[in-house]
């Protein structure tokens, strides 16, 4: 491991900094990219399947969306398991587990025979889900320098859009071929090629920044974090501002990317070509977003760019809303190009503070609980926003005679939320992460 001491000015003394080649860096990168490509495609293929697995097993669209909150809540036991795992053990090792995971859940979720086993299966697999994405910020952040890590960091939120992008390929090609079948075919499709990702994982490198931690002296302090740590006086209301942040901004978000596809399949009754050319225009609108966000975070600060991007998606909720107040229809035939239509890209595009939240919790948080901290609020946040959140705008929405429609418009409120709990939270450009919480120590950073 290559480690000097710190030159720059302002720079603290026995501080070290951590140097990476390009080669080492873009390794960590693509292997980050790797996990969240396949979150994105294990998440968005079973929400593109919703209506079609509620009529295999013959039950209620709210069923099937219980099924999909539970595997969220258990992504919270996931997320502070595998996180202690990253942060006791290495990041390496927490990612290869919690890809071989979700890869192995999503596989054996193709054989469920009844909707019980499918609820247990996608269980197990909230639980490695619930490990991956918070690892990876981590491990990607501590390899790269500030100046340019809200950009990298929003390319690798952009990966969870390509999974989604991967799952309306497979859900185009499936429905086609395979009929009433197609959503088993899709899962043991995906779950095959993500066990391979599994196995790839043996050939990435540790993170230095944990290695130099490890490597003074601090094994034990690393054994001894738990979640108790990120309620210390230092980091106790960062943690709980950043939770109300995160929460809001995954109701926000997965307001449309839960009830977008059942919306134009179920009620409109669009087709799987036109679906899917819907979903291709909706992928793109996401991800410009995201990079659009991250890369000013660069320039304006974490805070700024996420509260300007949440305040975008609340004019595209409450434009929605309109819309289905003054009773805007759309069919398969005039779908594409309506106001619905890009009303709905507007709704896409407006969770491009997605882009920021990676590398804004990731810098934090030090790196002797880093994974755990990121885990932690990100899966509490996406547990109660995007797991518990949609299926109560349902219930409300069904109980004020409205459908998945007005459940979708209600994602209003998780951005406004957000927005107006990031006014908060302190701004962390340009920050040197921080190796222990103790600044009295001495330090290794990303430099």
């Amino acid at each position: 491991m290559e480690t000097q001491s710190a030159s720059k000015p302002g720079a603290s003394p026995g501080m070290q900094v951590i140097h990476y080649t390009r080669r080492e860096r873009y390794t960590i990168l693509f292997f980050a990219f790797v996990g969240t490509i396949f979150d994105g495609a294990d998440y968005s293929i079973f929400i593109q399947f919703i209506v079609p697995i509620s009529k295999y097993f013959q039950t209620s669209f709210t069923s099937i969306m219980v099924i999909q909150s539970a595997s969220y809540l258990t992504g919270i036991a996931g997320g502070i398991l595998f996180g202690h795992l990253a942060d006791r053990y290495g990041r390496r090792l927490g990612l290869s587990v919690t890809v071989a995971l979700f890869s192995l859940g999503t596989l054996a979720s193709a054989l469920s025979p009844n909707y019980t086993w499918l609820l247990i299966f996608r269980i197990v697999t909230g639980l490695g889900i619930g490990g991956e994405s918070g690892i990876a910020y981590a491990y990607l952040n501590e390899a790269w320098p500030s100046k340019r890590r809200g950009a990298v960091n929003s390319l690798m939120h952009c990966m969870f859009i390509v999974g989604s992008f991967i799952s309306i390929v497979l859900y185009k090609v499936t429905v086609i071929r395979y009929g009433a079948n197609a959503w088993q075919y899709a899962f043991a499709y995906l779950g095959a090629i993500a066990v391979l990702g599994a196995l790839i994982r043996i050939f990435m490198p540790e993170s230095k920044m944990w290695l130099a931690l490890k490597e003074q002296g601090s094994k034990a302090a690393l054994v001894r974090t738990s979640i108790k740590d990120l309620f210390a006086p230092e980091l106790r209301r960062t943690t709980i501002l950043m939770l109300f942040v995160i929460t809001g901004g995954f109701f926000g978000s997965y307001s449309v990317i839960t009830f977008g596809p059942s919306t134009w399949i179920g009620i409109y009754k669009i087709g799987p070509a036109n679906f899917a050319i819907i979903g291709y225009w909706a992928t793109l609108a996401t991800m410009s977003a995201y990079f659009l966000s991250g890369s000013i975070s660069d320039k304006v600060g974490r805070k700024r760019a996420y509260m300007t991007a949440a305040l975008v998606g609340t004019a595209g909720y409450l434009f929605f809303g309109l819309l289905l107040r003054l009773g805007v229809h759309a069919t398969n035939e005039t779908a594409i190009g309506s106001l619905l239509f890009f009303s709905y890209l507007w709704m896409q595009a407006g969770y491009g503070y997605s882009g920021v939240q990676g590398v804004w919790l990731s810098e934090l948080f030090p790196t002797s609980v880093r994974a755990k901290g990121v885990n932690f609020v990100y899966y509490m946040g996406r547990a109660i926003g995007a797991g518990l959140g949609p299926l109560v705008s349902l219930l409300i929405a069904q109980k004020l005679g409205g459908d998945a429609r007005l459940a979708m418009a209600f994602g209003f409120v998780g951005t406004l939320m957000a927005a107006t709990f990031a006014r908060l939270v302190p701004e962390t450009r340009g920050k040197t992460l921080k190796q222990t919480v103790d600044e009295k120590e001495g330090k290794v950073s990303v430099s």
